[in-house]
């Protein structure tokens, strides 16, 4: 079989538009993209409200399946990065096989801005660059305790790591006993690290199992004998983790409905907000439970500002806390007997309903609230008095997101951009041929348009033949005629060039015999002398603007060369015709004399006389031969001139 043959049968591959599923679920739903087979996106449902007073940036999801898979997954599993319209901006699920990764997020880290995640069958964390390059990989897995996959968090302008752990081990009798177990109960304890990310050591450890009994627990799913016997009860379900400007940290306990404020120092429990012992008094609608991503917002002597998401309600029978679940505020006053809790900020869920596991909620730069209601991968923005700009959801039901972020970011990939290019034969009267582009840049966040060129095969030469603007992650480019080589160039919104792809040769179409073939073929002809090459390059050279400048500034400098030139020339002639003397230098001293225009002529006969020359009064050209001094000047010699000085006599 031939090679365009060959190509041809490939094309007919079902690329984009697959009727089979090879992962077992519906393709309804998801993306696929010709020019990056290897890359399939959820897509989303996007309903905008107001446009005008929504905070740049862009989403980022890491859907998943199942929450604890640690197999390969399907193409759409992995952090993805999209667009305020729902447009894939980048896809790393290919980078890690397709598995779950957990709390991807934008990070400072060290001072600088990072992408971060978990990877949770390694116990990685890995940091990436703007370019989606590896930076670091953090091992976090630390033998007898397991990763917790709620908190990878850097504080403190990225100087310090929060991470989460797990301690599966048997309680002691006495706290076994608090519940009525007789035995040692088999517990999960919740704890965790404070790590120095200069050297990566952990300079705090805490875990429940020294500060926090198993009667606090509020799940009861199961009898005391089950739930101590039948494996590791996780009684508290630790799932949120920050830190407390004075050095404290903070405790989310989803199984205790209850948030921690611990000691910096000896780890003991300075407060619970919320639970069975809770320290505070609720004011209002205050009540939350199984709550989410409890964080430190402001604090000083008097108050403490605390944002979580409040589920309200999870998977067991306990009553629900609220009527549906929401993002809030909390107002903390810790200076008054009792303290007391009231409610400050409340953004409700936009479908009322309740988001029973999982969730998260972030306060952008500009004061809105972008939170993530998790089912159904449902997310949403609101100003700070609680208007809905925009929400999305994604399409596949069977798909969830556990958090999701937004972020101003900027995304510079180092691979080129992906191009794939057909060609059609159309049964028309003109027997034409088109030429079909598709390319993309999976991470590019600056491309706003696609310039497009042809050019041979080695691409010496290149002609612009279409500037398309960028539409969505893959874009669509139709050129009338045919292009046999082609190459794409991603242009920013100033103008400039971010990078071009390859050289890509466009798949043939089954009709090759019409003139855009012919007159394409006949160009790339053309295109072998290589006469025509630097002829090509250099006409297509000042389309650049640096060259264009340089150009500029070239030939300025050889105009006023020339005109120096000409203005030196025009001068001593000048001379010559003013003073009308014969010959002797432009200055010199003649017998005390200052300048050959002050010659004493009498005196000067008079020397010459004396020597036996008469001074010649006969004009004379400073040059001898001017055009053999113009062959000179061409051929880079110095034209030889003659003056003439009047001998002098002794």
């Amino acid at each position: 079989m031939s090679y365009y043959a060959c190509c041809f049968a490939l094309l007919a591959l079902p690329l984009r538009f697959a009727a089979a599923n090879q992962w077992g679920h519906p393709e309804d739903g998801v993306d696929k993209y010709i020019t990056r087979p290897d890359i399939v996106s959820p897509r989303w449902e996007v309903t905008i409200h107001d446009k005008t007073n929504i905070a740049p940036g862009y989403w980022f999801v890491a859907p998943y399946e199942k929450i604890g898979e640690r197999k390969p997954g399907g193409a759409w599993i992995g952090p993805h990065i999209y667009d305020g319209n729902g447009d894939l901006v980048w896809s790393g699920a290919y980078k890690w096989d397709d598995r779950n990764i957990m709390d991807f997020k934008l990070s400072n880290v060290r001072g600088e801005d990072m992408l971060t995640m978990m990877l949770p069958p390694e116990e990685d964390g890995i940091l990436l660059d703007n370019h989606y390059q590896i930076v670091e990989k953090v091992p976090v897995g630390i033998k007898g305790k397991t990763l917790n996959m709620h908190e990878f968090t850097f504080v403190e302008e990225g100087k310090t790591l929060l991470l989460m752990k797990r301690n599966v081990t048997h309680a002691s009798k006495e706290l076994s006993k608090a519940v009525g177990y007789d035995g040692e109960c088999s517990v999960m304890f919740a704890a965790f690290e404070d790590i120095d990310t200069t050297t990566w050591e952990t300079r705090f450890t805490w875990t429940s199992s020294d500060w926090v009994g198993l009667e606090e627990s509020t799940l009861d799913t199961a009898p005391v004998k089950q739930r101590c016997g039948g494996g590791a009860w996780d009684y508290l379900h630790s799932n949120a983790l920050d830190k407390f400007d004075d050095g404290h940290y903070l405790l989310s306990a989803r199984h205790a409905d209850t948030v921690y404020k611990i000691d910096k120092d000896d780890g003991h429990i300075i407060w619970r907000l919320g639970g069975k012992n809770n320290d505070f008094q609720m004011l209002g609608n205050t009540n939350f439970s199984r709550q989410h991503h409890a964080r430190v917002r402001e604090h000083n002597e008097t108050h403490t500002i605390l944002s979580l998401f409040d589920n309200s309600k999870g998977e067991d029978a306990q009553p629900a806390t609220a009527e549906w679940s929401r993002a809030i505020q909390l107002s903390l006053r810790i200076d008054t007997d009792p303290m007391t809790a009231e409610t400050i900020l409340e953004f409700n869920h936009p479908y009322h309903e309740h988001a029973w596991r999982r969730g998260d909620y972030q306060v952008l730069d500009n004061g809105n609230a972008f939170i993530c209601w998790s089912e159904h991968s449902l997310q949403s923005e609101h100003t700070p008095d609680g208007k809905m700009l925009w929400e999305a959801k994604m399409e596949p039901n069977w798909i969830g997101t556990y958090r999701a972020f937004k972020y101003p970011f900027t995304g510079l990939p180092l691979d080129p951009p992906d191009v794939y290019s057909q060609a059609y034969y159309h049964d028309d009267p003109n027997n034409s041929t088109t030429t079909l582009v598709h390319v993309s840049w999976n991470g590019a966040t600056e491309v706003e348009k696609w310039n497009l060129y042809k050019t041979d095969e080695e691409g010496r030469t290149k002609i612009q033949i279409s500037s398309t603007p960028r539409d969505g992650f893959e874009t669509e480019i139709n050129y009338d005629g045919f292009a046999a080589y082609i190459m794409a160039e991603g242009i920013d919104k100033f103008g400039g060039s971010l990078g071009q792809s390859k050289v890509l040769k466009t798949i043939p179409s089954d009709n090759m015999s019409t003139p855009a073939v012919d007159k394409e073929m006949a160009w790339l002809d053309e295109m072998d002398s290589p006469a025509s090459v630097i002829a090509h390059e250099a006409k297509h050279a000042l389309t650049n603007p640096i060259t264009t400048f340089f150009a500029g500034v070239i030939a300025t400098a050889v105009v006023m060369f020339v005109v120096w030139r000409f203005r030196q020339r025009k001068g001593a002639s000048s001379w010559f015709r003013k003073n009308g003397r014969n010959g002797g230098g432009r200055y010199s001293q003649v017998d005390g004399e200052n300048d050959a225009g002050d010659y004493d002529e009498t005196k000067l006969d008079d020397m010459s006389s004396s020597d036996g020359h008469k001074a010649s009064h006969e004009r004379f050209q400073l040059d001898d031969d001017e055009e053999e001094d113009e062959r000179a000047r061409l051929s880079g010699r110095t034209p030889y001139t003659r003056e003439i000085t009047p001998r002098l006599g002794s």
